[in-house]
């Protein structure tokens, strides 16, 4: 049987480790993948470069925007307060159908 294993003086601070990690984890991924996208449509002429930097969503768009913005800081900041083994933060999400 695996056991919650403390790094750090108080288990508080184990938990924002756990934070910084997974949002590092998370921003690598997500930015790796989007340069890719950006390049691939750059390259078949399906975006100018610089497109991409330039967006600026218009009113019809922006509450899409906003809410998946929500939603990640929601995800994230759930890690601070919920209870059970820290080594998985946001298990119950880990498996379930993106929405």
């Amino acid at each position: 049987m695996e056991t919650d294993r403390t790094y750090f003086s108080h288990p508080e601070l184990d938990r924002v480790v756990g934070l910084v990690m997974q949002l590092a984890a998370e921003a690598h991924v997500v930015q790796a993948r989007c340069r890719a996208l950006e390049a691939l449509l750059v390259r078949e002429g399906v975006l100018a470069e610089g497109a991409v930097d330039a967006f600026e969503p218009d009113a019809g768009e922006r509450p899409a925007f906003e809410a998946a913005r929500d939603e990640l800081l929601e995800r994230l900041t759930r890690i601070m307060v919920e209870d059970g083994p820290s080594e998985h933060p946001l298990r119950g999400e880990t498996f379930a159908s993106p929405s």
